[in-house]
């Protein structure tokens, strides 16, 4: 059966300290959980954390510079690459005592014009970023993310992830893929096709509803997810990796947005 990890970066906000987010993620119910940057807490605050409530630490990314404030992130710049580098040293320092279980490698964005000098940057910075991981022991994952949230940012499919992939000469061995449910929707991807074909590639999925990345809906209308398919076919196929809550909870009290919970549990 496939572990519930809840993303603390989104979940559990009305706690104003991440660190002590885990604490509510475990009195929920979740077995994991994962944090998109971990960076902006001192290491020695998520590590007494740990020390009290040693719930998994499913997933952790790159630091990714000014990405989510509407910036282009760091991968894929070709001007960043010194500070990419000193990202990894942070990336480093902090995987080194928290052990996530997986490093998440954002691409970033590029406007249109400079896509070719993004994906050959990009690809070198896969390379490096592959001898930190491997240096840990932990594996690292890639993830597409739409072109409507997003529109630059410069892998929107899981195609696009293979190509700069190939173009760094690694392969899926190497890099696993990070697929999430509400980007590839929003991508108009058949998601219970990409479930079953990719289903050796992908290494750890994430999810929200249809339309504004909220909580699944138990009973989805017209324009939401329909998750019972989703979760049909990972018990079908087997899949034993981390599904990971990423949303942003429609009511102030986290706890209250959990109605799908029990829901995925019964149904994984």
């Amino acid at each position: 059966m496939s572990n519930i990890a809840a993303n603390i970066s989104l979940l559990f906000t009305e706690i104003q300290q991440a660190p002590a987010r885990i604490f509510a993620a475990q009195a929920a119910g979740f077995d994991g959980f994962e944090v998109q940057f971990p960076y902006t807490s001192p290491l020695e605050t998520w590590q007494h954390a740990l020390d009290a409530c040693p719930l998994p630490l499913a997933l952790i990314n790159v630091p990714a510079g000014d990405l989510l404030t509407g910036g282009l992130g760091l991968a894929c710049v070709p001007q960043k690459r010194p500070e990419f580098r000193q990202a990894l040293i942070e990336l480093k320092t902090y995987a080194t005592t928290l052990k996530p279980q997986g490093i998440n490698l954002l691409a970033g964005c590029a406007p249109a014009e400079n896509r070719k000098q993004a994906y050959a940057c990009l690809a070198d910075n896969i390379l490096r970023t592959l001898e930190v991981s491997s240096q840990l022991d932990i594996p690292l994952y890639m993830e597409p993310i739409n072109n409507l949230d997003m529109p630059d940012f410069l892998l929107n499919t899981p195609e696009e992830v293979a190509d700069v992939l190939a173009l760094a000469q690694v392969g899926e061995q190497d890099v696993g893929l990070q697929y999430d449910l509400y980007h590839m929707a929003r991508m108009q991807r058949h998601l219970c096709q990409d479930l079953k074909d990719l289903q050796t590639w992908i290494k750890h999925i994430q999810f929200a509803d249809l339309p504004n990345r909220q909580q699944p809906s138990i009973y989805p209308q017209a324009e939401h997810l329909d998750f019972s398919l989703c979760c049909a076919q990972l018990k079908q196929q087997g899949y034993l990796g981390w599904l990971a809550a990423e949303y942003h909870p429609s009511v102030e009290q986290t706890q209250n947005s959990l109605d799908w919970l029990p829901y995925f549990r019964k149904s994984l």
